[in-house]
């Protein structure tokens, strides 16, 4: 299924690539001295800026920025619900959505569902934001079922895949209760001994071999790594894409 970020030019895609060059040492050294599980691990949750849409109006939101140097970043998430089919296993999950004010933030993140004591995920960027997708956030941090963006945050996002438990801010590091996170040559492995379900999430596309197959039939989702390296962290590219415009 196509979509609409399939026709930007192959220069964003080697300037982002460059970008992940330069910081790749620092999430190796990372995630070698996570080879062991690590306690602490990256966390992520409903929006701090929140604009809830659907889908497919924020992905379009992310297209119109991009294509826009002087255009202003309409602010949205939004998520569809569905199956990843990785290998001969099928975990339920989401694909979520984001732009943030100003465009410092956006992407599309896989979520899958852990009902078992372990995943595997085999990556295809290490770089790549990885790690549990928490319920409660900055919208209402006192609703640790549901994930809440800060616009509307008495209104949680029903049926957005999530893992019982808060966090400070809409990404970040903390000790989830019982989950680990362990680092090797075939990917991540997430180990729950705690929290159930569990749900875990990295940036689309960034899943060795794995589709996505949505509820809706009709609901258009970008293919496997159409975007994958519009991840979070790359405020620079925005800033050389209009610099040299």
């Amino acid at each position: 299924m196509g979509s609409p970020l399939r026709g930007k030019k192959m220069t964003l895609g080697r300037t982002i690539a460059r970008l992940f060059v330069v910081s790749a040492l620092c999430v190796v050294m990372l995630s070698t001295a996570s080879t062991s599980g690590a306690a602490t691990i990256p966390v992520r949750t409903g929006s701090a800026y929140g604009g809830n849409t659907d889908f497919g109006t924020c992905e379009s939101n992310i297209v119109n920025f991009l294509n826009d140097p002087n255009g202003i970043a309409s602010n949205c998430e939004g998520f569809v619900s569905g199956v990843f089919t990785i290998g001969a296993s099928t975990y339920t999950g989401d694909q979520f959505v984001f732009l943030s004010p100003g465009g410092t933030d956006f992407g599309v993140l896989d979520i899958l569902q852990l009902n078992g004591s372990s995943l595997v995920l085999p990556l295809a960027n290490f770089t790549l934001p990885t790690g549990v997708f928490v319920c409660g956030g900055s919208g209402d941090p006192d609703d640790t079922s549901a994930a809440h963006d800060s616009v509307n945050p008495d209104v949680p996002m029903t049926g957005l895949s999530c893992t019982s438990g808060a966090t400070t801010a809409f990404s970040g590091t903390q000790d989830v209760s019982g989950v680990t996170m362990t680092f090797s040559l075939n990917g991540v492995t997430f180990t729950n001994g705690g929290n159930l379900p569990l749900s875990v999430f990295t940036t689309d596309g960034n899943i060795l071999g794995a589709t996505f197959t949505p509820d809706a039939a009709t609901v258009a989702t970008p293919e496997p790594g159409t975007l994958m390296l519009l991840g979070t962290g790359i405020a620079a590219l925005v800033g050389l894409r209009r610099r040299k415009q």
